[in-house]
Formats: structure tokens, C-alpha cells, sequence
């Protein structure tokens, strides 16, 4: 169930995309920009779901998204910032923690993903209906906690959709869906604080990938031809010294 249109739901992302860039430091070089958005248009166009017109930008600052501690203490964001409607932000902290391609590819069709299956919506949907729900509860019952722990578990079942769709995206594309199982990988564990967490617990995410994987059709994928080190050198050199990961 989504209340959106389609029109609204890209208006909202156009809105949201233009606050965010206020915020936050845009990379606008020529070469950061045309090698991510060509990649994220070839996953774009072989993406399943709805037809969105997807916007790829890199940028510093620091990001509205659930943070994780990286080995070495670096807390970031872990996935790029994907708005209703199309536009997606990659933080410049998170490119620099990615070894290859694939990583790169597999965060993008992870992003479009969300967006293909219209996540953001249809979670503000749920908010609406659970706010009419709540409504007719007795007054003591409206802040129970019941009700924003469900709604973690559904957000952990959106990163599950992400990354199954993300997959078959990567394999149709022609890229190796392995660069997700390798991010994921890197992932430090999110212990105790699991329940209260949006995010998937890695170990069971990475389990998760493997099968998703094994499932593919075997393919043929693209070869390293060097672009991404080159890309993430000028990422790195057009990154302030002072947000470098």
C-alpha cells in the first residue's frame, strides 16, 4: 500500500535533494560526476520496479543515515542516501572505504533499489495508517514502544528487499554481484543494540547475500579496468583534508 503518486513522490525527492545539498559540501568535478552517474545509469536502466529519474551525487559532510563504527574508529554512514524519486548522495567517507568496482556497484543498485521499490513512501504510508491507528487506542497505549521496534523490523526487511534486488540488478548490468557480499563483509557487528537498529545484523546479512547469490544465473562480468582507482583518487583529492576517511 503507498498513498504517493508517482508525481508526488518525485517532487518530495526533488524538494528533499535541494534541502540536503545545503547541508552538506557537493563534489562537483566533472570526473566524479561522469563515472558515477554512468555507472548508476547502466544499473538504472536493468533495475526491476518503478521508472525514476535517478540523480548520482558525491558529497561531504556529514549524513542523515544510520552511522556505523568502521574498524580503525571511523563512524560513517554505510550506504548512500537514497531520497524518494531518484536522487541518491554518496558520501565521499564511504567511497573511501570501498576496494573496488563491484563495492561501488553494489552500493549504487542497493540505493536504486530502495528507490525502485519505493521504500520511503510506503514507510510514511505505515506512519500515516499507524497514526490513524493510533488514534483510536486509549490514551495510555499511544507511546508504547511496541510499535517503533515494528517499524525497525520493517526497515530491516527493506535493506533484505535492497539487497536481493540489488543483486539481480548487478548480474544484469554485467557487474559482479560478489561486490556486495564484499562490503557487507567489512561490517563490524551491531551486538546488543540489534533490536533498536534499522539495519540488518551483518552476520545474518552476509548469510543472506550468499544464498541470494548462489541463486543467480551464471554470467559473464565486466573485467577491472582501473576506472574505479583512478575515480577514487579524485574523490580523495577533492575531498577536504579535514573530511577524509
Amino acid at each position: 500500500m503507498n498513498f504517493y503518486s508517482l508525481a508526488r513522490e518525485i517532487e518530495i525527492g526533488r524538494v528533499g535533494a535541494e534541502e540536503f545539498a545545503r547541508h552538506v559540501t557537493v563534489l562537483r568535478r566533472a570526473e566524479v560526476n561522469e563515472y558515477l552517474t554512468a555507472l548508476g545509469r547502466e544499473l538504472s536502466a536493468v533495475a526491476t520496479g518503478e521508472r525514476f529519474p535517478y540523480l548520482f551525487t558525491v558529497f561531504v559532510g556529514t549524513a542523515p543515515a544510520p552511522p556505523m563504527a568502521f574498524p580503525g574508529g571511523d563512524t560513517i554512514a554505510v550506504e548512500p542516501i537514497a531520497l524518494p524519486g531518484g536522487p541518491i548522495f554518496v558520501p565521499a567517507a564511504l567511497i573511501g572505504k570501498l576496494d573496488s568496482e563491484p563495492e561501488l556497484a553494489a552500493l549504487l543498485a542497493h540505493a536504486i533499489s530502495h528507490v525502485a521499490l519505493r521504500h520511503s513512501t510506503r514507510s510514511a504510508t505505515r506512519g500515516e495508517i499507524a497514526g490513524m491507528a493510533a488514534q483510536s487506542m486509549p490514551p495510555n497505549m499511544r507511546n508504547t514502544v511496541m510499535m517503533p521496534i515494528a517499524f525497525l523490523k520493517f526497515a530491516r526487511l527493506y535493506e533484505h528487499d535492497a539487497d536481493v534486488l540489488a543483486l539481480q540488478t548487478l548480474a544484469q548490468a554485467g557487474y559482479d554481484p560478489a561486490g556486495l557480499l564484499s562490503y557487507v563483509r567489512k561490517l563490524p557487528p551491531i551486538g546488543q543494540s540489534q533490536a533498536f537498529s534499522a539495519l540488518p545484523d551483518p552476520k545474518f546479512r552476509i548469510q543472506a547475500v550468499e544464498q541470494a547469490i548462489r541463486v543467480l544465473p551464471v554470467r559473464t562480468y565486466h573485467a577491472d579496468a582501473g576506472r574505479f582507482a583512478e575515480w577514487k583518487t579524485i574523490v580523495r583529492d577533492n575531498t577536504p583534508a579535514v573530511d577524509r576517511q
